[in-house]
């Protein structure tokens, strides 16, 4: 290093200047730039820059100052790589969102699963059977949640006419309820139902777990079992056996008339 050439306030206080010093400048350019936009103390700026440029003063300062601003670029470019990681993070924590998770398990919708797949560069079900399948199940479950929602408002409305018409609304009303029940027979499917449960608890098995190993949807089970979808007997065959029961159905003789009960 030359001597300082004190034509300078700068080079009269830290001992170079851009005159004297040009190399040492723009490397101490570089790193002012850096510790401004790296260090939020502001007061502590001063006392840096003129410790970092005493070390300095005795290297090779244009080497430092390509070092300083390839190490610069290296930054960038990891900050670049942190943002699309985040946003990437993001569209994933976006997908999850749309999961149902409660008691009975978690419900995955299929335009998660592709959103998900998407993200991963994998195609989820590739095969169109499977996807045709999830689609139309999915479009049935929500249109099942329309004709829930109709029923509910329909069960707040009061008969548009009186006696005697009246009662034909309220028996249309109720055989509605009834179909989108499953209940064919109030009795019958109650009981039916009642049985599949009680199957389950005595075998140990959750209704998710029975619900994996028939490879249908933990919501779609639960429906069946608590009266929301109709529980069929072809179904009711299948739980039953994985609890190790079976089902039978016998016509049994001997039932009372009305006449006789009373």
């Amino acid at each position: 290093m030359g001597d300082p050439c004190r034509t300078t306030r700068h080079c009269a206080d830290h001992g170079w200047c851009h005159r004297c010093d040009p190399a040492l400048s723009a490397l101490m350019s570089e790193i002012n730039h850096l510790i401004q936009t790296t260090v939020a103390d502001s007061e502590a700026w001063g006392h840096l820059y003129a410790e970092i440029a005493r070390i300095l003063h005795t290297g090779d300062p244009a080497r430092m100052a390509a070092e300083l601003a390839e190490t610069r670029k290296t930054v960038q470019a990891l900050n670049r790589r942190a943002q699309a990681a985040e946003s990437l993070a993001e569209r994933y924590s976006k997908a999850v969102r749309d999961w149902r998770v409660d008691e009975d398990g978690t419900y995955v919708p299929y335009e998660s699963l592709k959103k998900i797949g998407k993200l991963a560069g994998v195609e989820i079900l590739p095969h169109v059977r499977y996807m045709q399948r999830f689609e139309n199940a999915q479009r049935a479950e929500e249109f099942l949640e329309r004709i829930y929602g109709l029923l509910e408002y329909w069960n707040t409305l009061s008969a548009p006419f009186g006696p005697p018409q009246s009662w034909w609304w309220e028996e249309r009303r109720a055989e509605l309820s009834d179909v989108l029940a499953g209940r064919g027979s109030p009795g019958v499917q109650d009981s039916l139902r009642a049985q599949v449960r009680s199957a389950l608890d005595e075998a140990g098995l959750s209704q998710t777990e029975a619900a994996r190993r028939l490879g249908i949807s933990t919501k779609h089970m639960s429906q069946m079992l608590t009266g929301r979808a109709v529980l069929t007997l072809m179904w009711a065959e299948k739980i039953l056996a994985l609890c190790g029961q079976r089902l039978e159905i016998r016509a049994v003789s001997g039932i009372p008339k009305e006449e006789e009960k009373a």
